[in-house]
């Protein structure tokens, strides 16, 4: 999760997780966390994202 660039977990998930994740998504896993995920990721442009790091 470190190396990707951009990580998320869901609510619900463990604390180590949380912490290392870019994103804390609002809805626990199996509840729609996956389109919470591409809704995010298809309003946010990359391209700033990537070179801002």
């Amino acid at each position: 999760m470190t190396i990707c660039g951009y990580s998320a977990c869901s609510a619900d998930s463990h604390p180590k997780i949380k912490k290392i994740s870019n994103f804390v998504l609002k809805t626990n896993g199996g509840k729609g966390v996956v389109r919470e995920l591409l809704e995010d990721v298809l309003s946010l442009d990359f391209i700033e994202i990537l070179y801002k790091k």
